[in-house]
């Protein structure tokens, strides 16, 4: 996952983000990074970072925001009814497991 929060570039704000995640029992890994938001609304994520999470060209990223965090996380396919990942159809756009198909069927 990769986490971000609304820090402006001001010294004072690093350690008021720090104490409101120490409350919050939040481990997240500092990286001192900071990238600009360009005029589309872009972030470059350093190549270092993607590498380490496995993010290469063309990998689904999902958008989550939570409170004054944005939270991308790597996406991955699972059933659309259970959450499984083993044994996925597409249908109609969504994946279904195996399982569920059996218990819709047994269900008609």
């Amino acid at each position: 996952m990769v986490y971000l929060g609304s820090i402006s570039q001001k010294g004072s704000e690093k350690p008021r983000l720090r104490k409101i995640l120490r409350k919050r029992d939040i481990k997240m890994k500092e990286t001192g990074i900071l990238r600009p938001i360009d005029e589309l609304g872009r972030i470059v994520i350093p190549k270092t970072l993607r590498k380490k999470m496995g993010l290469t060209d063309g990998v689904m990223v999902e958008i989550f925001v939570e409170g004054e965090r944005i939270i991308l996380t790597k996406a991955t396919s699972a059933c659309a009814i259970c959450g499984r990942d083993e044994e996925l159809v597409e249908f109609c756009g969504a994946n279904i497991c195996r399982s569920c198909i059996e218990k819709i069927k047994a269900e008609m």
